[in-house]
């Protein structure tokens, strides 16, 4: 159903893409070790001041609990790092992805619109009519009953190329309006 373009590097750009990334990772593993390195000096100087003379078992016991939370904090924060220098150097972007025509199935897109500003509706309308779909078509169903209103939406949908369908019964409402022009409906997909 799709089909991915290949991207245009020549072998001199891959060759300097793949220096740079072996470079940045072992400038990583450098400020890893260099951040390991401080932990543990921080703990070690962390706890010869908590277990010091002069402190009950009671002192010592919240020791222990905030040494236990503070490399609780340290290892979450090492993970998001390598978690993010992993999602930033690792994954190739995928190149472009494109719908192919053929078998790209025809959309029908519903607006089911009653007594509604045409201002407020047109936002809704630019949406649909700019989504990155090529195989749609966007139906606007109108029951307002005030004419101003009517007039309005009819002049949007014209404006923007949808399909305006009015109904002169409200039954069911909006969802109402929307059955009833699903049975007139060509499209596969709504």
């Amino acid at each position: 159903m799709f089909a991915g373009k290949e991207p245009s590097h020549s072998w001199h750009e891959r060759r300097v893409a793949g220096k740079h990334q072996r470079r940045v990772f072992s400038i990583l593993i450098l400020l890893a070790l260099i951040a390991i390195l401080a932990l543990s000096i921080y703990v070690l100087f962390r706890g010869m001041a908590f277990f010091g003379p002069g402190y009950g078992w009671l002192d010592r016991l919240f020791a222990i609990l905030l040494i236990c939370g503070e490399l609780y904090i340290f290892i979450h924060a090492m993970a998001y790092f390598v978690s993010t220098i992993k999602a930033t150097t690792r994954y190739d972007v995928t190149g472009d992805t494109v719908f192919i025509s053929s078998v790209t199935p025809f959309v029908a897109v519903v607006i089911a619109s009653f007594n509604e500003d045409p201002a407020v509706l047109e936002d809704t309308i630019v949406s649909a009519v700019t989504m990155d779909y090529w195989h749609k078509k966007v139906y606007v169903v109108d029951d307002s009953t005030d004419e101003r209103l009517r007039a309005g939406i009819h002049d949007l949908a014209l404006r923007y190329e949808c399909a305006y369908v009015r109904r002169d019964n409200r039954r069911g409402y909006k969802a109402g309006a929307i059955n009833d022009l699903l049975k007139t409906l060509g499209e596969k997909y709504i």
